[in-house]
């Protein structure tokens, strides 16, 4: 194989010197593209004509329901207590 003459390698040089410029740029403009379409584009899937869920229960419904579901808990574990008991 016969070497490279020194034209031959300067423009070798020079062609990857424009190859690493060009990949940079084009990296550069990708990522602007991205911004651009995130900033315009927002796809998330929520319908802007329903109306927001507000909790209308007052502290004591809440208490209320907090008691029930101590009980059904309590409930819960008697029954266990008993299976396991039993075992």
């Amino acid at each position: 194989m016969e070497k490279a003459k020194p034209r031959k390698k300067r423009a070798i040089a020079e062609a990857e010197a424009k190859i690493k410029e060009l990949t940079h740029e084009s990296r550069d403009l990708a990522s602007k593209a991205k911004e651009i379409e995130d900033a315009v584009y927002d796809l998330k899937t929520v319908n802007p004509n329903t109306k927001p869920k507000v909790d209308t229960r007052t502290p004591e419904d809440l208490m209320n329901i907090i008691e029930a579901k101590v009980l059904e808990v309590a409930e819960a574990l008697a029954l266990l207590r008993r299976w396991v008991a039993g075992r």
